[in-house]
């Protein structure tokens, strides 16, 4: 063998082990990777929402991480997040405002405004955003609730689409975008393709909550609650409906004995965990009827979330608004209190990555 061809062997040898060990190199996450986001609403008055950050494999929870990375405080009324490639949209309905982060970072890219009024919850539908908007239905000027379509790219509004009043949460089924309008009894169904309502689906007033199960059809919990001239609650009517989407039409109604404030699904989506004023249901994808026992007895929640990483529910209890909340973990099979800790002011919801 020659000298250069041994040469050039060596060179090849060299050249696939560097190769073989750049290709094993870890690839670098973001401190807010994995783990668990706490949307904290903050007081309304106030303006002092904020996103806390539970570490599930250290047990240590973090209280304002938007400040701490970007140095200014978030503020504003904090609805929801929603994250979709690598970008995390923060919600702040007072101020009329989304912060688009780098999710695994929590680094501000960038401000969404012009085009929003009230904005509450978010989901992405070809290639577009679609954000809920209350609109101004009882000031001056007057704005019409709609949904928001945002360009990703540019981050603006590039169109608004009128529906019913108080339009809510926001999903996405079978390529078509569902709208909960909770002051209404329709739940409204956007074809992005159009940007246009094909239909409104006639629900139980006060559909709010949204969820697709593991069959793409439509839940939603509806709330309408009566009240006398001093506001006292007098009655209302509450149900859990299931959509059908081939049909666009409810299937099955659950009546619900009081007001729910929330749902959330287990990793199969066949169990749904309601949560009312007395605290956690469990219902079966198949059931025809509410139970009579709750799995959890955590009376006035706020928000409620199953992380189907350590397979526990959580519970957002916002201490009355007065100083910061607390989250609480429960076994999701026992309903048994696991732990708890420390959030900001006004735990509303989460985001478990």
């Amino acid at each position: 063998m020659t000298k250069g061809l041994k040469l050039g062997l060596i060179c090849i040898l060299f050249s696939q082990l560097w190769i073989s060990c750049k290709e094993e190199e870890p690839i670098p996450v973001g401190e807010f990777a994995k783990g668990v986001l706490v949307v904290n609403e903050g007081n309304f008055t106030d303006g002092d929402g904020s996103l806390s950050f539970y570490h599930t494999s250290t047990g240590e929870a973090e209280q304002k991480v938007y400040e701490k990375v970007n140095t200014t405080p978030l503020g504003g009324l904090i609805q929801s997040v929603y994250t979709y490639e690598g970008k995390t949209y923060v919600i702040d309905n007072v101020g009329a405002r989304i912060e688009v982060l780098e999710a695994e970072t929590l680094k501000s890219l960038g401000t969404i405004s012009d085009g929003l009024t009230s904005p509450r919850y978010m989901t992405v539908a070809n290639g577009k955003g679609y954000v809920t908007d209350w609109g101004n239905a009882w000031g001056d000027p007057y704005v019409a609730p709609s949904v928001s379509v945002i360009d990703l790219e540019s981050m603006s509004v590039i169109s608004n689409i009128a529906v019913n009043a108080g339009a809510e949460e926001i999903v996405v089924s079978a390529e078509m975008v569902y709208v909960s309008c909770r002051f209404s009894n329709v739940v409204a169904v956007i074809d992005p393709a159009t940007d246009t309502i094909s239909e409104n689906i006639e629900t139980p007033a006060g559909p709010q909550s949204l969820m697709v199960d593991n069959e793409g059809d439509i839940w939603s919990l509806t709330n309408n609650t009566i009240y006398d001239a001093s506001w006292n609650v007098i009655g209302g009517e509450y149900n859990l409906v299931e959509i059908d989407i081939t049909s666009n039409v409810i299937s099955k109604t659950i009546s619900l004995s009081e007001s729910s404030s929330g749902m959330d699904y287990n990793t199969a989506k066949d169990i749904i965990y309601v949560l009312n004023n007395s605290g956690v249901y469990e219902i079966s994808q198949t059931t025809t009827s509410f139970p009579t026992e709750a799995l959890i007895s955590a009376p006035y929640m706020y928000g409620i979330g199953y992380n189907s990483t350590d397979d526990m529910i959580y519970l957002a209890n916002t201490n009355a608004f007065q100083g910061n909340g607390t989250i609480v973990r429960y076994n999701s099979t026992s309903g048994v209190e696991v732990d708890n800790f420390s959030s900001g002011r006004g735990p509303n919801g989460f985001e478990f990555r």
